[in-house]
């Protein structure tokens, strides 16, 4: 039996609240003053207190040509945290620049890049290059959701996998793309 629809305007406590009406503040991508969202690197730092993404150390031209700065690769890579590396999610993931372009970007870029800088963090870290790479693989094909990083890396527990690819990898992440955009320059 098919359930009845709820017509009821009363917001609930598990809900979101309306973008513009007067309790838009609690919503954190949305500023106090009403239905104008914040920016993306404001939305990152309410999401990610402890982690900002680096402001636009370089303006981007906005035509979705050229060479890629610090702020779209950092964005690409947030993308790619959240929805995860298949191809089909990859449309408006970078503002200025194709789906095409976003996913090749990450394929052909980000992904090996990132892929032969862990073996430098293993270096000095308790985790081997191994397992960073396992951990990075987990987030490329399933996104950075906590709930996902019990099967992430054999012999580890989710807490530990989601841990240091909080609180280590992902601030080495940033580094490791802010240094690679400022090589294409």
């Amino acid at each position: 039996m098919p359930r009845a629809k709820n017509t009821s305007t009363e917001t609930k406590p598990y809900s979101r609240p309306p973008l513009n009406g007067s309790s838009s503040s609690e919503c954190p991508s949305h500023d106090a003053g009403g239905d104008k969202p914040m920016e993306l690197t404001e939305r990152r730092r309410v999401r990610n207190t402890n982690i900002t993404a680096p402001n636009n150390t370089t303006q981007s031209n906005g035509s979705g040509t050229g060479k890629w700065n610090a702020e779209e690769y950092v964005t690409l890579f947030m993308h790619v945290c959240t929805w995860g590396g298949s191809s089909k999610h990859f449309e408006g993931a970078v503002p200025g620049r194709t789906k095409a372009q976003a996913y090749d970007c990450f394929r052909q870029v980000i992904k090996p890049y990132l892929l032969k800088s862990v073996a430098e963090k293993a270096a000095t870290s308790k985790w081997s290059a191994e397992e960073y790479r396992a951990l990075l693989n987990h987030v490329f094909q399933c996104g950075a959701s906590s709930s996902t990083f019990g099967t992430a890396v054999p012999g580890r527990t989710k807490n530990q996998s989601y841990d240091a690819f909080r609180q280590v990898l992902k601030p080495f992440i940033f580094t490791k793309l802010e240094e690679k955009a400022s090589a294409n320059k």
